[in-house]
């Protein structure tokens, strides 16, 4: 039988980070048992294309706007019977009609509601937005709230198996997968030298450029570890073993709720005030703001929901299974 295609856009680089570029390849490893799945990056996106070396790709060449663009892809990859689905914030309605009306359906995957959607399909996983908040057509569906959250299989797992975590002394910190500000660094400077009886554990993402400066750093300090570059089962595991966290309220602190522990959150960017407004709602973090730095015995706190449920991958298959139709 042959699989409909499905072509999957965003952008990602060390300005922007990962993020776009990590929740497709989430909802590529939901849809490929169904869909041939593939890729369309930049040509200039070097660093995306080795994230995703195993994936199909296609590599669009360098345009003069996103018009131009968008033209190129409904020329050369669209036939009338593919799904599109479009992660990032530079794809303006002009740019998605041009590929609605050379696509079987649209998707997009929202952070921000900048822009009129004429897509098919919205999906956004936070339970701070809603439909009134969308400019859209009439025939537009929404997918809204953490039930439809866009999460690996590794963390999605671990949030159907969920037991509580027990406390110990091993913190997590990482920014994303960029952090061009090394914002890193600076949490590093603040709470290694004072919390003296933790273990730290520092996720770099591909895209990171401080590097260099965080491991400079990390020589000082034996209770520090860096890593850099690690698969999903690894992030997964080193989550699952630290009872405290510092993240951006991004798919990372999403990633963290899984396996439980006591989050704390650090806003990097605009596009995480949705996210950020739910967890702390919900009482499943703090925000870093809050810590008491010279109380490091207080880190802990108690979570008194679980917000995934591990199912958001089957919900999420059986809409596209239906827009294939």
């Amino acid at each position: 039988m042959i699989k409909s295609k499905i072509f999957l856009r965003a952008n990602g680089n060390k300005g922007i980070g990962l993020g776009h570029i990590m929740r497709l390849e989430s909802i590529e490893l939901m849809l490929n048992k169904y869909f041939e799945c593939i890729f369309l990056l930049r040509e200039e996106d070097v660093e995306v294309a080795s994230i995703l070396k195993n994936k199909l790709i296609i590599k669009i060449p360098t345009q003069n706007n996103l018009i131009a663009e968008s033209n190129w892809i409904a020329t050369n990859c669209l036939t009338g019977k593919e799904i599109v689905v479009l992660d990032g914030y530079n794809f303006d309605t002009d740019y998605q009609k041009t590929l609605k009306a050379k696509c079987h359906a649209l998707v997009y995957i929202d952070d921000i509601q900048n822009y009129h959607y004429v897509a098919d399909l919205i999906i956004n996983h936070s339970n701070e937005v809603f439909k009134k908040d969308f400019a859209a057509e009439i025939y537009t569906r929404f997918l809204l709230g953490i039930k439809y959250c866009i999460l690996r299989p590794d963390f999605l797992n671990q949030a159907l198996n969920n037991t509580t975590k027990i406390p110990n002394n091993k913190v997590l910190v990482c920014m994303g997968g960029a952090d061009p500000e090394n914002i890193t660094l600076n949490i590093l400077k603040t709470i290694v030298p004072i919390w003296n009886n933790y273990q730290f554990n520092v996720i770099l993402g591909g895209a990171n450029p401080n590097s260099d400066s965080i491991r400079s750093f990390s020589k000082n300090y034996p209770s520090l570890k860096v890593w850099r570059n690690l698969n999903a089962s690894e992030v997964s595991n080193l989550m699952s073993s630290c009872s405290v966290a510092i993240l951006p309220p991004s798919t990372m602190s999403l990633e963290y709720s899984c396996s439980g522990g006591s989050l704390y959150t650090y806003q990097t960017a605009d596009n995480q005030t949705s996210i950020n407004n739910m967890l702390i709602k919900e009482g499943v973090a703090k925000l870093y703001s809050s810590l008491k730095l010279n109380a490091p015995e207080d880190l802990h706190f108690t979570r008194y929901i679980q917000l995934i449920d591990g199912l958001s991958s089957k919900r999420i298959l059986n809409e596209f299974l239906s827009l294939a139709c």
